[in-house]
């Protein structure tokens, strides 16, 4: 489906304003203050997630371990917390908007306060120090364009020293298809003391059949509203999630240097653990 399809079926379906097009979808959403604000917002549902790869990350012990995406903190948190052993921990954020809610979260956990974060695209991130482990959490890694997996994967040598792990989880491949054969959209309202409220809407189209296993495109529209309900900002993203099929993951893996250690399915996640190919 061309995007100009997919802007009409959601003008259609009051989604969009009709005034908005192609033109009005933001390559750098994620990088937004509002993009940020919601997902604070979220916090006390997000408390309530199971995260497995944080299990799976201590039981290697390690000694210096970087998190990709820590936003403001919430899985950090516990690998903190539930290490029962020494450990340096740095997370890496791309959007900056979430260092203030880092400290916030920090007042509130103070272990929190031992934590390293730094503001900065991993996809050019280069440390003097490499990590021993290197953990990107909350099935981020169905986001990444099949083109781009290079870099993700390239910038983890980077900074991963020899022998060292990489973590990521990724969605369990879709057994039901008939669950994702539909449109599917929903919505939220975010609200904060003293704060303008945000309105959240997403739309999904119907899971399709690639080369490598299967396809979604979803849209998530924020709008910040003020006092009396009037729309004062607006961000419309376009985001691609790819279902791969397991050989093809693997593929991919090896092909980009790495080998599987293991692969840990016991969740609502499937959590892979690579190391470097000697």
């Amino acid at each position: 489906m061309l995007i100009d399809e997919e802007i009409s079926i959601l003008k259609d379906n009051n989604i969009l304003y009709e005034s908005e097009d192609i033109s009005d979808i933001n390559s750098n959403a994620y990088s937004t203050k509002i993009w940020a604000d919601a997902f604070w917002r979220r916090r006390h549902n997000h408390s309530k997630r199971i995260d497995p790869e944080v299990e799976i990350v201590l039981k290697f012990q390690p000694s210096n371990v970087l998190e990709i995406g820590s936003a403001y903190g919430r899985v950090t948190r516990k690998l903190v917390d539930e290490a029962k052993h020494a450990m340096r921990l740095t997370g890496i954020e791309f959007n900056p908007h979430f260092e203030k809610y880092i400290n916030t979260y920090s007042n509130t956990y103070l272990s929190l306060n031992s934590v390293k974060f730094l503001f900065n695209d991993f996809m050019g991130y280069r440390n003097n120090e490499e990590y021993d482990l290197i953990v990107f959490p909350m099935n981020t890694f169905p986001g990444f364009p099949i083109d781009k997996l290079v870099n993700l994967f390239n910038s983890v040598k980077n900074n991963l020293q020899e022998g060292g792990k990489f973590i990521f989880s990724t969605h369990k491949f879709p057994k039901n298809l008939d669950k994702y054969s539909e449109h599917s959209y929903g919505g939220e309202l975010l609200v904060e003391l003293k704060q303008d409220p945000i309105a959240g809407t997403f739309y999904s189209f119907p899971i399709f059949e690639t080369d490598y296993g299967y396809q979604s495109v979803s849209y998530s529209i924020y709008t910040r509203f003020d006092d009396k309900f009037n729309p004062k900002e607006r961000v419309i993203n376009r985001s691609i999630t790819n279902s791969l099929l397991p050989e093809k993951l693997k593929e991919i893996i090896i092909k980009n240097g790495f080998e599987i250690h293991s692969i840990n399915s016991s969740s609502h996640s499937d959590v892979y653990c690579l190391q470097m190919e000697n």
